[in-house]
């Protein structure tokens, strides 16, 4: 459902990044969409600070992205949608 969200000097967040759901009983987005665009936020400070746009320093998007809930209900969606 969601693929290739980093590059070196680029992260694909919110409705480009495929974070929105239309299961056909549900549609979602609103919440994701803003639940990765404050994932984004923290990966791209930390390669601010770091001065490192480099694709394994914006990966931590991605890390951050799949620890929030955001990650968690894809991955459920995903699931489901493998089952049915």
């Amino acid at each position: 459902m969601v693929h290739d969200l980093t590059r070196p000097g680029l992260v694909v967040v919110g409705d480009a990044a495929g974070l929105t759901l239309n299961t056909g009983l549900t549609v979602r987005g609103m919440d994701l969409v803003a639940g990765s665009g404050i994932a984004a936020a923290k990966a791209i400070d930390t390669a601010l600070q770091k001065s490192d746009f480099s694709q394994a320093s914006l990966d931590a998007y991605s890390a951050e992205l799949n620890r929030t809930f955001v990650g968690q209900d894809m991955h459920t969606y995903a699931m489901a949608l493998t089952v049915s």
